[in-house]
């Protein structure tokens, strides 16, 4: 085990598909992140209730609600029992940590959009997000944020929407939304699990309805960084709402299409994109060998970034400019002073982990040489230890082509080709 335990609470429910799925998520957190202790419990209908758990699990732990959205079961329920514990061991100075709802988030985007695939639904198809709804008003917006954020990367009207509390109902909108386009309608399911609100789904009218969320690997890594946001005493939600990626592959975490962009000008002065994550402006390098052989190093990170490599490269330091950070964290990691960088190749922007928090990097890369067939790095190992470098490699790009690891990014191969075809 590492750090607190990570207690996962849902609602409960008594359909016999609920906490199956439930279950299953749990599972797929724990297959991301396996030093974790992570324990289930609910606030009612299904055991282990959330009393049991709490009292098994000890003081030092971080409640991870599975609720999409605020409401009386986390305002209430969890943070009461949570507080209750809290005071019965102030003496020890440490007790539970309760993390946010999980929604609104970019991760949850994620999920959404790989359901839709699933389902069927067409690209360009206007949809509704199905919640469950709830007489909080801040619950209704938080759901509407989600709706937004969903609209920003189909690029198709989203309407949020109720299956219980609130207006629109899902059947209100379903019909509103297919009057006001003329065409069909896909309803996005936004529920964990199945159970009396998903059912009430496929009476709405709608051509498509996808199914829950549920063990979606991105709502397990969205767990997963809800609990590390939290896992500290003093480190409480800053970061909730704000989760990460939008895709996953081979368990790393970048983004395809990152949706609201972001300027030069805000990356360089490391503010904050139109979702809210910091920006960290980086530079790389994409250094070659005489045989071209790519250098990359490894970094044996837990979730949300995963085992990947990449090339030396990192974030730059105030008033440095991206062709300078990347020498100088090139120079760093290697130890070599003597590389000329030769020309920017390519441009990227994705969402990681970095220093315990969720960041928008946006990179910049240089093709550089060095005349020594598989030059050997020495006399950097501390600054490896403290980097959280593994292992170096020089890779092959036959070996990019059908490694199974992940790379960063995942089409450097084909970039070294083109940027190699007319230069030496």
């Amino acid at each position: 085990m590492s750090g607190p335990t990570l207690l996962a609470v849902a609602h409960g429910s008594s359909h016999p598909g609920a906490t199956e799925t439930v279950t299953a998520l749990v599972r797929q957190v724990e297959r991301l992140a396996p030093v974790l202790d992570i324990q289930l419990a609910f606030v009612e209908h299904a055991e282990p209730t959330l009393a049991d758990a709490l009292n098994a699990a000890g003081p030092d732990l971080v409640i991870v609600p599975l609720l999409l959205s605020t409401g009386y079961h986390l305002t209430t329920d969890i943070a009461g029992a949570a507080t209750a514990v809290d005071t019965a061991i102030t003496a020890i100075g440490t007790g539970p940590r309760v993390a946010g709802p999980l929604g609104p988030d970019p991760l949850l985007v994620t999920a959404l959009t790989g359901r839709l695939a699933e389902a069927g639904v067409p690209a360009g198809t206007p949809v509704i997000l199905a919640a469950a709804g709830s007489s909080d008003p801040e619950a209704a917006a938080q759901v509407t944020a989600q709706a937004d954020l969903l609209s920003d990367e189909l690029g198709v009207p989203v309407v949020a929407s109720f299956a219980a509390a609130g207006r629109p109902t899902v059947a209100e909108a379903v019909a509103g939304l297919r009057t006001r386009t003329g065409g069909p309608v896909a309803v996005a399911t936004y529920l964990l699990a199945p159970g009396q609100f998903y059912d009430r789904l496929g009476e709405s009218g709608a051509d498509w309805v996808t199914a829950p969320l549920g063990a979606h690997p991105a709502v397990a890594a969205l767990v997963i960084d809800r609990y590390r946001t939290h896992r500290a005493p003093a480190a409480h939600a800053a970061l909730a709402g704000h989760g990460g990626a939008t895709r996953l592959d081979n368990g790393s975490m970048t983004t395809a299409n990152p949706g609201p962009g972001v300027t030069p000008e805000a990356a360089q002065l490391g503010g904050k994109d139109e979702r809210g994550l910091k920006i960290r402006p980086a530079g790389r390098v994409i250094l070659l060998d005489p045989d071209d052989r790519v250098l990359l190093m490894r970094y044996d990170d837990g979730p949300p970034n995963g085992v990947h490599w990449c090339t030396p490269g990192g974030g730059l330091n105030p008033g440095e400019d991206y062709a300078c950070g990347a020498l100088r964290e090139l120079a760093e990691e290697t130890g070599w002073a003597d590389i000329t960088l030769l020309v920017e190749v390519h441009r990227r922007e994705h969402t990681m982990e970095y220093a315990d928090a969720i960041v928008r990097q946006v990179e910049r890369f240089y093709l550089a040489r060095t005349s020594q067939a598989r030059r050997e790095i020495a006399g950097v190992e501390q600054m490896h230890a403290a980097d959280g470098i593994a292992a170096w490699h020089w890779w092959t790009l036959a070996e990019l082509d059908t490694t199974a690891e992940a790379i960063w990014p995942g089409e450097l191969a084909d970039l070294v080709r083109s940027a190699t075809r007319d230069r030496p």
